[in-house]
């Protein structure tokens, strides 16, 4: 339907792999994705309280600016819920939760920011905070 792409993050790892890909002139972006059933997962609290991350794009050095979705699994309901998380000047805004999505569902999203990237890069999927990835982790996506 979109074309998506299987990223997967390894047991005990953060990132999906390595990859930069750079961009002139940004200020939003449309993505699709879709969360497989190796995104269900339990652990201690801080795994359950971290917001992984999904996509986004920013500055070069991204903790200083930049905007993603986030995500984190719910097992109660068995869903994710998809946030909005962003870095301004050096400085973590607190997350706001923005929608909801089950296990196999496919979504389209775009995410804007209020300030315009000149030169920047895109981010990738990436699992954490500071709690590793519990086992193999598949998330299919798009940048439309």
């Amino acid at each position: 339907m979109f074309g998506l792409e299987e990223y997967s993050i390894k047991k005990g790892r953060h990132y999906s792999g390595f990859k930069f890909r750079p961009f002139i002139s940004r200020k939003s972006i449309t993505v699709c994705f879709e969360f497989t059933d190796s995104c269900r997962y339990s652990g201690n609290t801080q795994i359950k309280e971290q917001i992984n991350k999904l996509v986004g794009f920013g500055a070069l050095l991204h903790h200083n600016n930049s905007i993603r979705l986030g995500w984190r699994y719910e097992p109660l309901k068995d869903v994710i819920k998809i946030y909005r998380y962003e870095y301004k000047k050096g400085e973590r805004l607190p997350s706001e939760l923005i929608d909801t999505v089950r296990i196999g569902q496919i979504k389209k999203i775009q995410l804007n920011s209020d300030r315009f990237y000149w030169f920047g890069k895109y981010l990738f999927p990436y699992f954490g905070g500071k709690a590793a990835a519990p086992h193999k982790i598949k998330i299919k996506l798009s940048f439309l």
